[in-house]
């Protein structure tokens, strides 16, 4: 199983989150299984780091807002 940061994004302009493939989407990005390893990334301490992940996320999906996020582990086919 891989650690994965799961992020619910909308566009800016949207006020209500609503995953309705238009206006809001999931991202996943699956942690480095060698950088969980090498920082003793659990989805807890992946959670404490969240703050900086979200600001990176922000920054790299310029037009998009976080609006919720989590780390947990997921099969590669697994949904959420």
């Amino acid at each position: 199983m891989d650690l994965t940061f799961i992020v619910l994004a909308c566009h800016i302009n949207v006020s209500v989150p609503v995953e309705d493939g238009k206006n809001c989407k999931e991202f996943r990005e699956t942690i480095n299984e060698e950088i969980t390893e090498q920082q003793g990334l659990n989805p807890w301490t992946c959670m404490m780091q969240s703050p900086v992940m979200i600001v990176k996320f922000e920054e790299e999906h310029a037009g998009w807002q976080a609006r919720k996020w989590g780390c947990k582990y997921l099969k590669r086919t697994q949904d959420i």
